[in-house]
């Protein structure tokens, strides 16, 4: 992954709060609703689109401008411990901290914008979470403790290519010994418990993208993480 622990983390609990909001205000994807609304990610420009507009997926001021307010805030307050190894005249210490995570959470898209903080509380989404209809039934990776009501049910292209959801995602010709492959232009890997693959990674695009699968026999695309 991207992002990396520089210290070890351990006793973790998670205090939820909810901000609910309902949007009003007119908003460029307002006339793209439901299964009109249209994802474009470029790799060759690093670009992300809605309906046609540039995004910035880091900054939610950006982000309502083209899709409105979240439908949700969530909130979880993580208690944790820092970690500092010892060193000559300085001895090894833990020391408590508190983290907060956001999600910016639109039930009506099926998306989900998320801070992912490690060892800080920013409020800037790191990632957009993006949900289909294959429900993900690979146990192996953390699940989420907040999630769209709904699935997203607009398109979804990859430098110009359609991203099916009723389709195996994984090529005919990829295991879980491959290292790399072509999917949608971009040079991908394979992530897999054992001999199974259930996640699919680009390995050195901008921006980064985990499609995760939904179970070992259909490997369809369960939901897409872009960060």
């Amino acid at each position: 992954m991207r992002y990396f622990l520089h210290t070890l983390i351990a006793f973790v609990f998670v205090l939820p709060i909810t901000l609910t909001f309902h949007p009003k205000e007119t908003t460029v994807c307002q006339n793209s609703p439901g299964s009109d609304f249209k994802i474009e990610i470029n790799t060759n420009d690093s670009s992300i689109r809605f309906c046609g507009l540039v995004v910035n997926i880091h900054n939610m001021t950006n982000v309502q401008k083209i899709i409105g307010k979240p439908n949700r805030i969530e909130i979880d307050t993580i208690e944790t411990y820092y970690e500092r190894f010892g060193t000559k005249g300085n001895p090894p210490a833990m020391t408590p901290i508190k983290l907060m995570n956001y999600y910016y959470i639109y039930d009506e898209l099926g998306m989900m914008f998320y801070s992912e903080n490690r060892m800080s509380s920013i409020k800037s989404p790191k990632m957009v979470y993006i949900q289909f209809g294959n429900k993900r039934t690979f146990t192996n990776t953390e699940k989420f403790p907040f999630l769209p009501r709904n699935s997203f049910s607009g398109t979804l292209e990859i430098n110009g290519e359609p991203v099916s959801t009723i389709h195996k995602l994984v090529p005919y010709n990829v295991n879980y010994k491959t290292e790399d492959f072509k999917l949608f232009k971009v040079s991908c890997g394979p992530a897999s418990i054992a001999t199974v693959i259930d996640r699919i990674y680009s390995k050195t695009s901008d921006p980064y993208m985990l499609f995760y699968l939904d179970n070992e026999s259909d490997q369809r695309l369960s939901y897409l993480t872009i960060y």
